[in-house]
């Protein structure tokens, strides 16, 4: 290609990305493609509403995610008298949390040198264990919720296995676990790496330049969370969580006898001196400051079904990261349940592959997903590579002549969520300044409850964390 030509081609293309990250994600759009995660939704939630808007609340919590739901439930530990209001604009908890690919395995060591390099090693150490306590978070909380909470979530300990397919960005990782084990070897100590050899041998993938291995997680993330809300719900009766109830507008009142934001929404307006706001891709729809700051990308997801059983250890005590020169996809398997029938034949549920990825193989390498707020629609090149994937990573299970082991996969549902990213790649969390809000604030920073004022945001975990 002429140079002058891929100049203006890949300078059209940074335009597009920059005015859509620019620009407000809107509200969550009607419809959205249906998640394997959201089958069932929660007799409880799915359509939950109030007779009528409450008029006013302690607290109003924009969102009903992971984020939503850790700051509900360490608020009502605090103080269970608090009023409170969630809202959300489509069925609770049905965005990314209820979209996502069901694991925590993104790797630590891939993102240290950078850290490093920007904040150096104490404050790079420091993010890496703030990662990786996640696991342990959730862990404890499942627990905490109880045993039912704990099975119903399918919560449990994995194998991370991060598998490369192309030697040089084998070495790149191995060299970015090398410089972790270095400076932070305690940290560092759970991780390990194999060659290309052992990878292929042990992960039954003939492809393989190598491998990094170390501890995850794997869970069903909605149940997880409605689990907790449901339980939230029945004890506090001074808790009202309010689905199909999007906010249109926030403005604050100063003149009012006592300080407060209004929260305007199709059902009424609901005033209050704090708002927290956890709706992650689309924050900046009430955030303005956020704009260009943390924006939406699309993600695509799968569950397929196993024609027969997986090579060895393709199976549920593994979460994969499939690490390729142009993207990565990742990949874990549920539990499967057997019982045995009054005929003696045995009924098999679950064992679903949960798969997803392949916005690099995507229009544009990916790039028009960023500041995609749409998740009403799959994209056929992310569909048309997660489909065909499993056979290629694991091969036909065949060998010296051997009859194949198993057949593939067949797709069961194909679905897309909303992510969110920021700029630096770090999240926001805290208090929102005035400059970025475009509102004004109370100036009293406590309620006479012991809640702060103000308005508050947990935005950007694009993964990392969660």
């Amino acid at each position: 290609m002429d140079r002058e030509l891929l100049k203006h081609c890949l300078g059209a293309l940074f335009e597009q990305i920059t005015k859509r990250i620019q620009t407000s994600p809107g509200l969550p759009i009607p419809n959205p493609t249906t998640s394997f995660w959201l089958q069932p939704e929660s007799p409880l939630l799915s359509h939950i509403q109030s007779p009528s808007l409450p008029s006013d609340a302690d607290i109003v919590i924009i969102g009903s995610g992971i984020s939503a739901v850790s700051i509900l439930r360490e608020l009502y530990r605090l103080n269970p008298k608090l009023n409170i209001v969630i809202l959300d604009a489509r069925g609770i908890c049905t965005g990314a949390t209820g979209r996502n690919g069901g694991q925590t395995t993104w790797p630590p060591y891939w993102d240290y040198p950078d850290l490093k390099e920007e904040y150096g090693i104490e404050a790079a150490a420091r993010i890496i264990k703030f990662r990786l306590r996640n696991m342990e978070e959730m862990f404890e909380m499942a627990k905490e919720e109880g045993s039912d909470c704990v099975k119903v979530s399918e919560i449990r300990e994995t194998v991370a296995a991060h598998v490369s397919f192309d030697e040089d960005v084998a070495k790149r990782r191995f060299e970015a676990l090398r410089v972790w084990h270095q400076d932070v070897p305690e940290q560092a100590r759970e991780w390990w790496k194999v060659n290309a050899e052992t990878a292929r041998t042990d992960l039954s993938m003939p492809t393989a330049t190598g491998a990094i291995f170390g501890p995850a997680m794997a869970l069903w993330p909605y149940r997880l969370c409605v689990s907790v809300l449901e339980r939230l719900l029945k004890q506090h009766d001074t808790l009202k969580i309010e689905s199909y109830t999007p906010v249109e507008k926030i403005s604050y009142h100063p003149s009012a006898s006592t300080p407060v934001y209004m929260i305007t929404t199709p059902r009424g307006h609901i005033t209050t001196p704090t708002v927290v706001h956890a709706t992650n891709a689309w924050s900046s729809h009430l955030i303005p400051g956020l704009r260009s700051k943390a924006f939406p990308c699309q993600g695509q997801m799968s569950a397929q079904i196993p024609l027969r059983d997986l090579p060895p250890p393709g199976d549920d005590k593994y979460t994969y990261l499939f690490v390729h020169e142009r993207g990565i996809d990742y990949m874990t398997q549920r539990l499967t349940t057997s019982t045995v029938n009054p005929d003696g034949t045995i009924t098999t549920i679950g064992g679903e592959v949960m798969l997803g990825g392949g916005s690099a193989q995507t229009r544009n390498r990916g790039s028009d997903k960023i500041g995609s707020a749409d998740d009403t629609k799959v994209d056929y090149l992310a569909a048309s590579h997660l489909s065909g994937l499993v056979p290629s990573v694991f091969g036909s299970g065949a060998g010296d002549g051997k009859k194949a082991t198993w057949g593939g996969t067949t797709v069961k549902d194909m679905w897309t969520g909303v992510m969110a990213f920021t700029a630096d790649d770090l999240p926001f969390v805290g208090k929102i300044p005035s400059s970025i809000t475009r509102r004004g604030k109370p100036k009293v920073k406590m309620q006479g409850n012991g809640v702060r004022t103000g308005e508050w945001c947990s935005v950007g975990f694009g993964g990392r964390v969660w």
